[in-house]
């Protein structure tokens, strides 16, 4: 069984998984800017995130419903800043915030056609800018059919419009899904997305505040729905100054592969603890608050994860490079290499399984291949060995081809050479039948 992930124009979705526009994975490590309320602070903003090394920008814009209206061309200037500095652009009507319990929200409608009426400065821009399309668009304790019909239609009205960017949905309850609305439905409300081009967001403060309740929350969003999700808002306070497990969430996206998003680069005012969500004390780059210390320098925080878009890089993975590697080189070398030299004296790579994540019936495995030979290679395979035949359902950084309890994972024109003694890792993603056992792995 041949298993391949096609390439679309712009960023795409292959199962758990958000690839950007030349088909490879993308974990976003991003921080949020209020331009909405700040609209002066923007340029030096994007200028101060970029020197973070963040890969990834969520721009606050306004529909006008509640505050100043966000012009076409201040969006297309926004998006030009971002490309210029190598980043992202998840650009979020915030107009919608609380709608159903705070009656001065506009609704998921009012938001589709603001998007509709920039759609202009948008187009061509797929590979840039994903649409986030309202902000925390439903409140406490309303309905959950609001939120699911409403995502529905506005999906729908999007694409009707001609928008193909890869759409990006807040969790309800304020953002935090403590219902579980989203939890439990997101599956259904991907499905009115005809280009299966949709991911989920939740944001987590004080319904967060520790390892068990992250971890919980991953990982059954994951196994129930099998679409991606992102940590679109978090910061290490929540609601009346409680405490959020940052720690955790860092963490398990890291091991996981989402992308996460911390709120906010400067401004937050209105109660006490409202300060501490600050990454800069007063937009100032040099005076990081000890949460924005924590999210840019502390492990597994932005300047040691984050990748840039290969968009910006050049490193492309497209359909012709997937087609040509797995049909010639898998097909001749499954025969000999695996019978004889796994594992072999003659291997010029070693392979082990770094990080192992189960849940419900998933898994996911982190593979590191390193070089072992005395000289650098240019390409390089191995063989995951399973008890029982696999049952992939995405995988990413290598082709892989499935033969029975053999996976061949070849490397991609981005990360097949490696010098002497360097690495490289790859990740898989299956089902299982409730027991998983992690596969051996050897080198080529």
């Amino acid at each position: 069984m041949l298993i391949s992930i096609s390439c679309q124009a712009g960023f795409s979705v292959s199962g758990t998984q958000l690839l950007d526009g030349n088909g490879n994975p993308f974990v976003m490590r991003g921080i949020n800017h209020a331009h909405t309320w700040f609209t002066n602070r923007t340029t030096q903003a994007i200028e101060d995130i970029a020197s973070v090394k963040a890969n990834t920008v969520r721009v606050v814009l306004s529909n006008g419903y509640r505050w100043n209206r966000t012009s076409a061309s201040e969006v297309a200037d926004i998006i030009q800043q971002l490309k210029a500095h190598k980043m992202i652009a998840v650009l979020e009507v915030h107009d919608t915030t609380g709608y159903g319990e705070e009656s001065a929200a506009a609704s998921l409608d009012n938001a589709v056609d603001y998007w509709l009426d920039i759609a202009s400065v948008l187009e061509g821009e797929e590979d840039y800018v994903i649409i986030n399309i309202g902000n925390e668009p439903i409140g406490n304790n309303v309905s959950s059919s609001v939120w699911i019909n409403d995502h529905m239609d506005a999906i729908r009205r999007l694409r009707d419009g001609g928008l193909t960017h890869t759409l990006l949905i807040d969790a309800p309850s304020w953002g935090q899904d403590w219902e579980q609305v989203m939890l439990k439905h997101a599956a259904t409300v991907a499905t009115a997305d005809d280009l299966h081009n949709t991911v989920f967001s939740v944001h987590m403060y004080q319904i967060y505040p520790d390892y068990n309740s992250v971890y919980n929350y991953i990982t059954q969003f994951l196994d129930t729905n099998q679409v991606p999700l992102v940590i679109g808002e978090f910061a290490s306070v929540g609601y009346q100054g409680a405490s959020v497990d940052v720690d955790s969430i860092m963490a398990l996206s890291e091991e996981m592969g989402l992308g996460y998003i911390g709120w906010s680069w400067s401004g937050n005012s209105g109660s006490p603890e409202s300060e501490l969500l600050d990454i800069t004390l007063d937009f100032n780059l040099n005076n990081l608050s000890e949460w924005g210390d924590r999210l840019i320098n502390g492990e597994n925080g932005i300047r040691a994860t984050a990748q840039p878009a290969t968009v910006f890089t050049g490193d492309d993975n497209n359909g012709g490079d997937n087609g040509g590697d797995n049909g010639g080189d898998n097909g001749g070398d499954n025969g000999g290499d695996n019978g004889g030299d796994n594992g072999g004296d003659d291997s010029l790579v070693s392979c082990e399984v770094t990080s192992e994540y189960t849940w419900g019936t998933g898994y996911q495995l982190e593979v590191k291949v390193t070089n072992i030979s005395n000289a650098p290679v240019e390409h390089w395979q191995v063989s995951l060995e399973y008890q029982e035949a696999p049952e992939l359902t995405n995988f990413w950084n290598a082709d892989l081809t499935a033969d029975g309890v053999t996976v061949l994972a070849d490397s991609v024109n981005w990360n097949g050479s490696l010098g002497v003694g360097s690495s490289t890792y790859f990740g898989v993603q299956g089902n299982h039948d409730g027991s998983f056992i992690s596969p051996s792995c050897y080198g080529n």
